[in-house]
């Protein structure tokens, strides 16, 4: 019996042209946002606060008869009472207790050195063992992020005109896409063939739903989880407690890693100051997340697009690599467009498939019927 002969393997060349330039295309995009980031990330933040917002222009629209325009500048107002009556509360004393987190930071970091160290040589098993070299200079590598920081922080404020530039560019797109969202839609549509326009303009309305769902959800948590967090440390004595609550809710707008970073100062500064109190604070922060993760999460964050941990963490490295902060906050937003965009083409290609019809399965399900009898007889 002879053995078949092996043929030599093929190597098949396809056009990898189309693959190219969109490798290119993609590059060169990136490129572009990075450019013009300023420009899109507020472009980005008015789309998701008039999403948010929507559903209050509305119900101003049909249950008391408001014109589309008036809902809108009510709506808006109504925001900007709440964001200015909060921060004339909250904002003096926020930056009061950062700028003496950070002008106490070098010595918090040196005692947090001297603790470890004393720790190290009680421990048996440890006293022989030096002092790693980035602990020996724990002090000073924090010490120059804290000045770095507090320069970042008094740049900003500094530079008040660009800032309040920006923030009434956002507050007229805000408005203008609310009063007025038809223009915009039609121009958007217009781009989209005829024969696909009703399909993608559902898909758009479902990602305005998300968007404005997970945005009016992420409010309230941030809020809870913010108050809840300035109580609990409060009670148990923690030093700077309102400016780690407000750590504790800006952490929620970044699921999966904001609320862990958002730990680390305050347990820092109790293993500094008061040590004991540590297991405290973990046991009071292990609390808190659970009652949200339990009763928050579930009761407003129930109905809204799930995304996977790992696309979480790899949406937020690369928007924060793009855009710099502000862009680990619309790395959650923006992947639940994408997420909600590929389930409603996937959903078209499904519907778009044929199915069985009613008929067909009504003729065999007798016949299943009687075969199964005839089995058992």
């Amino acid at each position: 019996m002879t053995l078949p002969e092996k043929r030599p393997s093929q190597i098949v060349i396809v056009n990898l042209l189309p693959t190219a330039f969109l490798v290119l295309g993609t590059i060169l995009l990136w490129r572009w946002i990075g450019l013009l980031r300023e420009v899109v990330l507020l472009l980005a933040l008015s789309a998701l606060l008039a999403a948010a917002l929507n559903p209050v222009v509305m119900l101003l629209r049909n249950r008391l008869r408001f014109p589309r325009a008036l809902g809108a500048v009510i709506a808006v107002l109504l925001l900007l009472t709440v964001v200015f009556y909060a921060g004339f509360l909250l904002f003096p004393e926020v930056v009061r207790q950062l700028n003496s987190f950070i002008k106490n930071l070098p010595e918090l970091t040196k005692t947090l050195e001297k603790t470890a160290k004393s720790w190290t040589e009680s421990q048996p098993l440890l006293g022989s063992v030096e002092t790693p070299q980035f602990l020996s200079n724990i002090s000073q590598r924090l010490g120059a992020f804290g000045v770095e920081l507090l320069a970042n922080a008094t740049g900003l404020l500094g530079d008040a005109a660009r800032v309040l530039t920006s923030a009434v560019f956002l507050v007229v797109l805000v408005v203008y896409m609310l009063a007025q969202p038809e223009p915009l839609v039609r121009g958007g549509l217009g781009l989209v063939p005829l024969a696909f326009r009703a399909r993608v303009q559902r898909i758009a309305e479902k990602v305005l739903a998300e968007l404005g769902a997970w945005g009016r959800a992420e409010l309230l948590l941030m809020s809870a989880m913010g108050l809840l967090t300035f109580v609990a440390y409060t009670l148990i004595g923690v030093p700077n407690a309102l400016l780690f609550g407000f750590i504790a809710a800006l952490g929620e707008a970044v699921p999966t890693v904001g609320p862990i970073l958002a730990v680390l100062p305050p347990l820092l500064t109790t293993l500094a100051t008061e040590p004991d109190k540590v297991v405290l604070l973990l046991f009071v922060t292990v609390a808190i997340h659970q009652l949200e993760n339990q009763l928050l999460v579930p009761l407003l964050l129930g109905r809204t697009l799930k995304l996977h941990p790992v696309s979480v963490m790899a949406g937020v490295l690369g928007f924060s690599t793009a855009f710099g902060v502000l862009g680990a906050f619309l790395a959650v937003p923006s992947l639940i467009v994408i997420k909600t965009v590929y389930q409603g083409l996937s959903e078209l290609e499904s519907d778009s498939e044929p199915k069985l019809k009613l008929k067909d399965t009504q003729l065999e399900a007798p016949e299943a019927k009687l075969n199964f009898q005839k089995n058992e007889g």
